[in-house]
Formats: C-alpha cells, structure tokens, sequence
C-alpha cells in the first residue's frame, strides 16, 4: 500500500514539475559543450515544435516526429510529403517555415531560404521555428549571398542587422554608389564584416574621385578595425597610393616597404615604388627597383607599366642603350601575351580560364599560379572581388544540385523525387548562368589588360623616338655611354646590397638590392 502511495506522489511530482524538468534538461544541455548534445536538443526541440501544432497526429505524422527526434534530416523531409499529403496544413506558414527549414538543413540552402521568404508576414512564424532558423542560418553563411530575396523590415528583426548589409550588398540591382554604401555601412553594426567590407569600398569611390583625405580616414580605420577583412598588404598599397596621389612620394614608399617579397601585392608596390623614385627625381633608383620586376621570375605577374618606367628612368640617365634593350625586352614579354589577352577578350572561355577558375573554385590563385597555367591571363582576377563572389556562388549552387541528387536517390516516395529534380535543376542552371557572367568577368578584366598594354606600348614607342633623336645628335655622348663605369646606390642598407649581377635564375634574398647610379651620359653633355 505504502509503495503505490509512494509511486502515485511520484508521479504526481513529475506530472507537476514537468515543465521546470524540462527546462532543467535544456539548461543541463546549454551548459554542456557536446556537439552531440546541441544536436540532441535542437533535434527534440523542432520535434516538439511541430508536435505542439499538430493537434492529433496521424500514423505518418507520428513517424515524422520520431525521425526529427533522431536528426535524420533528409528522411525527415522525405517523409513531410506522405505526412502531410492532401492536408491543408502544409499551406500554413508555420508548416512552410518548417519544410523550408528542413530543406537548408539537407543543403539545400538556397532553395530553403527563398522558400521561407516568401511568406508575407515572417512575424506570425512560431518563435521556436524563427529561433532554429537563426541558429542554421548565422549572417556569415554564403546562401546570404546567392539566394534571390526580397528583403523586408520584419527579416531583419528576425534576422539581424549584420544579414540585411550582407544580402543587400550582394544584390546587384540595388544602387551601389557611394550614398548608397554609406546608408548600407550606417546599418551595419561597428566592428562587422560588413561594415568594413562596405568602408572599403566607399574609400575606393572616394580615391577615384581624387577625395584623397575622406578616402585616407576611412584606410586608417580599417587598419585599426578588430573585423577587418581586407588583406594588411592591400591596405597598405592603398595607403601608399593615396600618399602617392597627393605628392608625398618618400612617405608612399615607406607604405609600399611594409609589402614583404611573398607577398601577391609586392610587384605592385615595387612598381609603384619605381615612379616614387622617378617623381623625387631619382631615376637611378627606380631602374635599380624595376630589375627585379623584369626578370623572368615576376613574367606574366607585372604589368606593362613596368617596362615604362624602366625606359623612362634610363632615358632620364641618358642610359640609351639599356633604354631601347628594354623596349625590346617589353616585345618579347607582351608580344605572345597580348594576343592571348585578346583572344580571351573575344571568346572568354578557354581551357586556361576554365582552369584558373577552377583553381579559385577549389580554393584560390596566387599570381604566380596564375602565371604557370598561363601568361595571358588578366592580372587582376586573382584578387578581383565580384569574381570572388561569383565563384563562391557557383560553389553554393553546385553543393545545392548535389544534396538534391542525393535526397533524390534516397526517397521512393511517389512525386517526390519530381521535386528534388526542379530543385537539381534549377540550382544546375543558376549556377551555368553564374560561370557565363564569371567568363564575362574575365572578359573584361583581360579587355580592360590589353588596353593598359596597347597604351603603354603607345608611350614606349614615344621614348624610343626620343632615344632614337637623342643618339641622333649626340653620337659622341653615345659612345661614351657604352664604356663609362656605372656606381651608385638605392638606399640599400649595406648588409643587404648584393654586387653580383642578376642573370636568368634569381634569389629571394636578391629582390630590390641592386645598386645602379648612371654618372655619364646627361652629366658628360653637361661638361662638354
């Protein structure tokens, strides 16, 4: 008598203190920091959720419920069709937001979010289904940036700030002028992704419309922001480049000497380096800075400018002979290279862009890597950001189509499979759509190349008349030229300079330690 008086106050207490257990259960599993027991929770938390909204659940339903208590994603959404079959329920938004949810959980990101956002008023979803949502889809994941949504306020109450920048920065047919990105950078919050990501390209809109001060504020931040994620050496290079455009030519290098040699930006910010020297009138330096940039080590990485101003800097040094050496040196580099960059220009897709963009695809491009599968192709689609971001998406969608297959070889349910065939499809063609605009991408990058040769070409062939004028009327100073001994110096530190001379094979140790100092040509006219 005493025992089942004992079990009836048992089970009274447990029937009393149900809710404060279950909580005690949660708050257990919150504290906990296995990853199994997170999943064991959301998992009887989305199995509660939808058993509370149904009110008698049917044979099918109740199966249902026993797979998301088992986290057995893709059966569950299988098994959603035969458990709400010819039921009305389906078509209610909290139904839609669950099936919407199941189908991000299966991968299929991008079809699960457009799916949820079509529900008209996102505020009336039951608070548990939002919270799962929010907890799957954090503000940093990539389906923000590919899926096709219409963005209301009552999202980012539910979603964040952080996820309304980053959806609408990545939605082309919003205007992306700089009131535009200030308005979006106001929202973001301070110390985000976002936010930087959204200053940085302010800065640039700024540093095109020669705002070099507004652009410089907004670069000194960035270099000082705790979630910054554009690279220090590009920063750097910037920094230099607005010091550059506003005169201050020694304070620019000193920004293009933070690039170290390993560095993607470090033939830039050497070629730069070169017309620093070349406006503080320094042409012997910026000759010395452009030998390392023209050996064959750097071939297919550097631009034509660096041919230019290696001329320009030995035709200011009277060096006429190693100015028309280089002219031909620019041929022989650009000659083959141009024509590959046009034929690019013209047709896109290549077995060598398919190549360097699966090489982004599967990871990332240096220049050198670049250069190995070809010299022809455009220099700056291995840091060009939209590029970036379409390849990205072409990852997204392809993961897309292959967790559809896979959802589709799994079920036998009848018309099932029918379903998760449009979605194989659709995320197929959205993602051959995406690799057509990254072939058109490259298109104009390698358009946009050819035109900075052909213009530099133009400029080279004006220094070659002058060398040609020059030698012309100075034949003595020309022969004098060939035999005088050059000495110098370029600011090396002495335990750096290298004295031997550079030949086809080149050290790291080498880069930017030559010492050139042409005392002839220009100052033996001058003592004559």
């Amino acid at each position: 008598m005493m025992k089942g008086r004992t079990s009836a106050i048992l089970l009274v207490a447990a029937l009393c203190m149900g809710p404060a257990w279950a909580q005690a259960q949660d708050l257990e599993n919150l504290l906990s920091s296995s990853a199994n027991s997170k999943t064991a929770r959301n998992s009887s938390v989305m199995a509660d959720v939808l058993k509370s909204l149904l009110k008698t659940p049917t044979a099918e339903q109740n199966h249902l419920l026993r797979l998301l208590e088992e986290s057995k994603w893709t059966e569950a959404l299988i098994q959603w069709k035969p458990a709400f079959a010819n039921s009305a329920l389906s078509r209610q938004d909290d139904f839609r937001a669950y099936k919407s949810l199941l189908m991000f959980k299966n991968a299929m990101t991008v079809t699960g979010l457009e799916e949820l956002f079509l529900i008209k008023e996102p505020k009336k979803i039951h608070m548990q289904i939002l919270h799962q949502w929010r907890e799957a889809a954090g503000p940093t994941h990539p389906a923000w940036q590919v899926a096709k949504l219409e963005w209301r306020s009552a999202w980012t109450e539910i979603f964040g700030v952080s996820t309304e920048v980053r959806v609408k920065s990545s939605d082309q047919s919003l205007p992306h002028d700089q009131q535009g990105l200030q308005q979006l950078a106001k929202l973001a919050p301070i110390d985000s992704r976002e936010r930087a990501l959204l200053n940085w390209n302010i800065a640039l809109l700024h540093g095109e419309k020669d705002q070099t001060k507004e652009a410089a504020v907004i670069i000194s931040s960035l270099m000082k922001a705790k979630n910054n994620p554009i690279p220090e050496d590009l920063l750097n290079l910037t920094a230099g480049r607005l010091l550059y455009q506003n005169g201050y030519f020694e304070a620019a290098q000193k920004y293009y000497d933070k690039i170290p040699k390993g560095s993607d930006f470090f033939p830039q910010s050497q070629e730069e380096k070169a017309w620093a020297f070349l406006k503080r009138g320094q042409p012997n330096d910026a000759v010395a800075v452009t030998q390392t940039l023209v050996n064959k080590t750097f071939s297919g990485q550097v631009g034509p400018e660096v041919w230019f101003v290696r001329a320009l800097g030995q035709l200011k040094v009277c060096d006429f002979a190693a100015s028309l050496e280089t002219l031909k040196a620019f041929t022989a580099e650009f000659k083959v290279r141009a024509m590959g960059l046009e034929k690019i220009s013209k047709q896109g897709n290549s077995p060598e862009v398919a190549e360097a963009l699966l090489k982004m695809k599967a990871g990332g491009l240096t220049l050198s890597e670049m250069a190995q599968i070809s010299k022809s192709l455009p220099r700056a689609m291995v840091h060009d950001e939209r590029l970036r971001q379409m390849i990205k998406a072409i990852s997204t969608l392809n993961g897309e189509a292959k967790s559809a297959v896979q959802a589709s070889a799994t079920s036998n349910v009848s018309g099932l499979q029918g379903e998760f065939e449009t979605i194989k499809n659709n995320a197929d063609q959205r993602a051959a759509r995406m690799q057509a605009q990254a072939v058109n991408r490259v298109q104009m990058l390698a358009a946009q190349d050819l035109k900075e040769t052909k213009t530099i070409l133009n400029k080279l062939h004006i220094v070659e008349a002058e060398v040609i004028q020059r030698v012309e009327s100075t034949t003595k100073l020309s022969q004098a030229a060939a035999h005088e001994i050059r000495n110098g110096k370029t600011g090396s530190q002495a335990q750096d300079v290298l004295k031997f001379p550079a030949g086809n094979e080149i050290w790291m140790d080498e880069l930017t330690n030559y010492k050139v100092d042409i005392k002839k040509g220009c100052q033996a006219r001058r003592t004559q």
